[in-house]
């Protein structure tokens, strides 16, 4: 899946995590690949393991820290 259609995607959401990831038809093993390759270049920012978020500058919707402390 290349980038620009995952963003399309996952706009939308504020914050979003594995569940949501399983949702797409990735090929057999890139998911992980994927998901660190985009987490280095900083076009996904990891907030805890299985939960990530877009980058400020593409998050269309913004979350609460408070609501992130109590996840």
């Amino acid at each position: 899946m290349k980038y620009d259609e995952f963003f399309k995607l996952a706009k939308p959401f504020a914050v979003f995590g594995d569940d949501f990831l399983g949702t797409f038809d990735w090929p057999k093993g890139s998911q992980a690949l994927q998901i660190s390759r985009w987490t280095k270049s900083g076009q996904l920012i990891r907030l805890k393991r299985g939960l990530y978020t877009l980058p400020e500058w593409r998050r269309k919707v913004p979350f609460s820290l408070r609501w992130l402390a109590n996840r």
